[in-house]
């Protein structure tokens, strides 16, 4: 087709690299200082999750998936330390009942 899938790939990693750059440079503003101990696993499977949880095939999906994320701890906050037993129950759930995640990817 006359189309550089070699050129497009690797300007799609260069963009998604600046933007984590960016990110990455108000982070260490933000917190003072950067060590090894700043990031958890916890904060790796979070990321991973709202992209799951939204559903991979589409960026808005990602979104709705990070603000669910956000949203249902603190919306629960007063039930205390049994609020992500629940978050959970439901993630579960929704693994179950709808693995392609709360905004599918559209199919033809």
């Amino acid at each position: 087709m006359g189309i550089n899938t070699v050129l497009y790939k690797l300007l799609a990693y260069i963009v998604g690299s600046v933007f984590a750059g960016v990110g990455g440079c108000f982070f260490a503003i933000k917190m003072t200082a950067i060590s090894p101990e700043s990031f958890t696993f916890l904060q790796s499977a979070n990321v991973l999750l709202a992209i799951v949880l939204g559903g991979m095939g589409k960026i808005p999906g990602a979104i709705l998936g990070a603000f669910l994320l956000v949203l249902f701890p603190e919306v629960f906050r007063e039930i205390g330390g049994t609020r992500m037993l629940f978050f959970g129950i439901i993630l579960i759930l929704v693994m179950i009942f709808r693995p392609q995640g709360v905004w599918p990817e559209r199919r033809s």
